[in-house]
């Protein structure tokens, strides 16, 4: 019995780890696009930049194409509740009663 909790308490650290290292590879390529644009967004200057190894890359992204469209998914996030705060308090009758 007391392994199969030790097992899911390995399971969920190395979930949190994982999630930790996808975050970190994220936010690597977010600042390589904006120093260095798509031509220099590889998975060697990612992951440098993330502090792992660039295999991670691949392991969690399947291809550096992928890591780049979860980068520009959390960029349009990030921007999209930033637009609806700022939206949020304007009343709809500013909107000319239109509702989008």
């Amino acid at each position: 019995m007391a392994k199969s909790a030790d097992v899911g308490k390995a399971e969920i650290r190395s979930s949190t780890r994982g999630d930790e290292t996808r975050r970190q590879l994220i936010e690597a390529a977010i600042g390589t696009l904006k120093d260095h644009g798509f031509a220099g967004a590889s998975a060697r200057v990612i992951a440098d930049r993330a502090g792992v190894n660039q295999g991670l890359v691949f392991y969690h992204f399947h291809s550096v194409a992928g890591l780049l469209l979860a980068a520009l998914d959390a960029v349009s996030a990030t921007r999209q509740a930033r637009y609806g705060e700022a939206v949020a308090g304007i009343p709809s009758s500013d909107f000319g009663g239109a509702r989008y």
